[in-house]
């Protein structure tokens, strides 16, 4: 009995859980009026995709609770490093998003700017633990966010349980250690940090960064533990939820789509990324698209596809291709030319080892055929001012389907190729491990002035300061919200 219920309430709580924000968005960004219908046809919407989903069955030995129990270590520390609480080193960008959260929890709904312009950017993340923030008091606030972002670990990582069985903590490992199977392109960094410490080779790293440094400015291929569990948790933390379910229950072409679209308002990019998966995985089962549960489903999902399309222009970002002219962006990067010899290059030096190790046994996976589709063209379409987000945003998903594949040439082959994948992945993954085990060892204290001195804002650690220029974005609207504490 519990092999069949465990399943099912893993799939069920990952949707639900997915569902939660655009509920919230919904009811809190969008006039009652219009947002109460379309919540409760969103919920039955969810309630068809559940109700048919067919659920995988787990046989759960005494020896497996051994490896859940490394899991949710795994996942705990995932979080820690996240620096959250600050009991680690908070990344850059949390100086926002301390105060973008901290604002939610402090302000009524929706927020706004001081120009009185709405406040959108993929914070639907954020809105639960903020709701409860609200009710039970803004002392909690950093605790929920905890306990929010732990569960959403929990379940990705138990629901590639159901796919993967033991070999689940493997894929977590490739997925840590191998940081940037970009590693190529990160080759001048590592150079420069090599000539510091071995003053000979200065003169030849310099002149090796100074040509491919360059060639690698804005092809930031961003590695999956980057994004999750440093960089962008509030994007790629719901998609991973999403691509685990997909993995484990894998669904019928309606239902994915149904529960891809769940994933827009919380990675607008990311969810755009995944459509080329999903066509190219669903592909043999596309007449199910025009069957009479489509019609009933696919209205949400284009719904949702506008409202993640508001998200994604409300920063302002611009939309270019490769071959235009960027003025906003410096250097030689600028030169359309000269930004699509770098793209060949980068594209080269991703392809040939995937090409190289992984041919041979997914040559016919739609796991295989996106990641080449997608190194080759992510690079192409340019949204962002100093970044390309899209290419960042949709890292996310291409190194998770990299590493599940390394997952399983490593586990169940044999021969050259797996060997060779071992020895390619340690070697990518030393500057990265290196990296981010010496920070988090260095950063890593309960002390409470070392806590403050890790959290990234302009306060060093206390966020109950409206007064400073960042809250000008974010006004709350009084009495506009149905959601009020």
């Amino acid at each position: 009995m519990m092999n069949r219920l465990i399943p099912r309430a893993l799939a069920t709580a990952a949707v639900l859980y997915l569902l939660l924000p655009n509920v919230l968005f919904l009811l809190g960004w969008v006039e009652p009026v219009v947002s109460i219908p379309l919540c409760l046809l969103l919920i039955f919407a969810v309630w068809r995709v559940l109700k048919n989903l067919s659920i995988p069955q787990i046989r759960f030995e005494k020896k497996d609770h051994i490896f859940v129990f490394l899991l949710v270590l795994g996942c705990l520390f995932a979080v820690e490093s996240l620096g959250i609480n600050g009991h680690a080193q908070q990344s850059g960008d949390f100086i926002v998003r301390n105060a973008i959260y901290d604002s939610l929890v402090r302000e009524s709904w929706p927020l706004h700017s001081e120009r009185g312009e709405y406040f959108v950017y993929y914070h639907a993340y954020w809105l639960p633990p903020a709701l409860l923030a609200k009710w039970l008091g803004a002392a909690f606030s950093t605790f929920l966010l905890w306990g929010w972002t732990v569960l959403g670990f929990v379940l990705g990582f138990s629901l590639l349980y159901l796919r993967f069985k033991r070999s689940t903590l493997l894929l977590m490992a490739i997925l840590f250690l191998t940081g940037p199977l970009n590693t190529w392109g990160e080759l001048p960094y590592i150079l420069r940090e090599l000539s510091e410490k071995i003053s000979s080779l200065t003169p030849l790293v310099q002149v090796s960064y100074n040509y491919l440094g360059e060639l690698n400015q804005g092809f930031a291929y961003v590695s999956f533990w980057n994004q999750i569990a440093f960089n962008s948790f509030n994007n790629a933390l719901p998609f991973f939820v999403f691509i685990a379910w997909f993995f484990a229950c894998r669904p019928r072409p309606v239902q994915a789509l149904s529960a891809a679209s769940l994933t827009v308002v919380t990675s607008p990019l990311t969810a755009l990324v995944t459509l080329p998966y999903l066509a190219i995985a669903k592909w043999r089962q596309r007449h199910e698209l025009v069957t009479k549960r489509a019609f009933l489903l696919l209205p949400f999902v284009l719904l949702l596809a506008l409202v993640g399309l508001y998200y994604s222009g409300g920063g302002g970002s611009t939309v270019a291709f490769l071959w235009n002219n960027l003025p906003e962006v410096s250097g030689k990067l600028a030169d359309p030319s000269a930004r699509f010899s770098r793209h060949l290059i980068i594209m080269h030096l991703m392809i040939i080892p995937t090409f190289f190790l992984l041919r041979k046994h997914f040559k016919r996976t739609a796991a295989y055929r996106s990641s080449i589709l997608l190194i080759a063209l992510l690079p192409l379409i340019w949204i962002g001012r100093w970044n390309n987000e899209l290419l960042i945003k949709g890292s996310t998903l291409l190194f998770f389907l990299l590493g599940a594949m390394y997952t399983l040439l490593i586990r169940y082959q044999k021969g050259v190729r797996r060997y060779a994948a071992i020895l390619f992945l340690s070697l990518t993954s030393i500057m990265f491990f290196w990296d981010m085990a010496a920070r988090f060892l260095h950063f890593y204290s309960w002390n409470p002035q070392q806590m403050e001195k890790n959290i990234r804002s302009a306060w060093n650690g206390h966020l109950n300061h409206p007064d400073h220029p960042w809250y000008k974005n974010f006004w709350g609207t009084r009495n506009s919200s149905i959601l009020k504490p």
